[in-house]
């Protein structure tokens, strides 16, 4: 252990040991390093999952990406996980392992195309802007980056196009565009008084590079404040679970769900007090149709009796959905002037 430590720590970094690299999984960087000293073969997807790391919220994988490549493997110890009959013997690697590098040398180089799903928020005194950015971080000149075409679609809150276009973000370049503006004449939600549509975006590289710090990111804008997160793909249908503190003269818990699917999707909300002191009865239910490729947004709010019982209570809320789909958190301030979001 003690050599391992030793290794991990010789390995320069623009990072201290003791800061963290993954918050979902409490990793810090020493922890990565050390693990990455005894294994140096690892894979980098087997590494994060031995790790735990990269796979909840995934903000960290291109740090995560970023530590297993610049690691200095010459001060590693052999690989832990190595075979009966390679293990101990500095370089050796198993025959899985050589006929995967084999594969890869022979293999051409293709590039990679993403595709992410976001909802679009509009309203008196809110805008919501998309950004991206193409860099050539950290790598230098050895594999450098590629121009990335991005070709985006906006829709209403009913799934009709309200916008299209195609760009090409050179190396070194950025794309901003202001998404609400493509809302102007939409209805807005009858509670909250915001405009809902939403945009598809899909990203391809025009030649194999190194992909850098690419991941776009939306902004809200609204008159106190602003927030922003990256974007994600939209995920398959399913059962997912949040937990928000119930304060509502302080604050307000809304959800945003955008449609995946060419067909109309069903979410349903249950909200369940989550202390076992509190008796608040069976759990508080709400079903939202989204049409197709349409968007929707969601509060929570509960019977009279129910919210005065779980006022400052913790509170779990389990979203179950029909289809693909993508869902972000906004916890607005009482008048919404202020909000703050995060992908769910």
């Amino acid at each position: 252990m003690e050599s391992r430590l030793k290794a991990a720590e010789a390995v320069p970094a623009n990072r201290s040991n003791a800061e963290i690299l993954c918050a979902c999984a409490e990793l810090s960087y020493q922890d990565f390093r050390a693990i990455l000293a005894e294994n140096p073969e690892l894979s980098f997807d087997r590494l994060i999952r031995i790790a735990g790391a990269g796979d909840t919220c995934t903000a960290c994988l291109l740090d995560l990406e970023h530590e297993y490549v610049a690691f200095d493997r010459t001060q590693a110890a052999p690989h832990r996980w190595a075979s009966s009959q390679t293990k101990g013997k500095p370089g050796s690697q198993s025959l899985k392992r050589r006929v995967f590098d084999l594969l890869d040398r022979l293999s051409p180089a293709v590039s990679t195309r993403l595709l992410d799903e976001s909802p679009v928020l509009a309203g008196p005194g809110v805008e919501q802007h998309l950004w991206i950015a193409n860099p050539g971080l950290l790598y230098g000149d050895e594999l450098g980056g590629a121009p990335m075409r991005v070709a985006l679609w906006v829709r209403d809150s009913d799934g009709r196009e309200r916008h299209a276009e195609e760009q090409t973000v050179d190396v070194g370049g950025s794309m901003h565009l202001n998404v609400s503006q493509f809302l102007p004449d939409a209805a807005p939600d009858e509670r909250t008084g915001l405009r809902i549509g939403s945009f598809e975006m899909r990203r391809s590289y025009l030649h194999p590079g190194t992909r850098g710090a690419t991941r776009p990111h939306i902004e809200i804008l609204t008159p106190g404040g602003a927030c922003a997160v990256h974007t994600q793909s939209a995920i398959p249908a399913g059962e997912r679970w949040w937990h928000f503190h119930w304060r509502p003269n302080d604050e307000r818990m809304l959800f945003s769900i955008v449609n995946g699917e060419r067909s109309p999707i069903e979410v349903q909300f249950s909200y369940f007090a989550a202390a076992q002191n509190i008796k608040g009865g069976p759990p508080v239910e709400s079903r939202v149709t989204v049409p197709p490729r349409g968007a929707r947004i969601h509060e929570a709010v509960f019977p009279d009796d129910t919210a005065r019982l779980w006022i400052g209570q913790p509170i779990d809320v389990r979203v179950r959905s029909s289809g693909v789909n993508k869902i972000h958190a906004l916890c607005g301030s009482p008048t919404l002037d202020r909000l703050s979001v995060d992908h769910f």
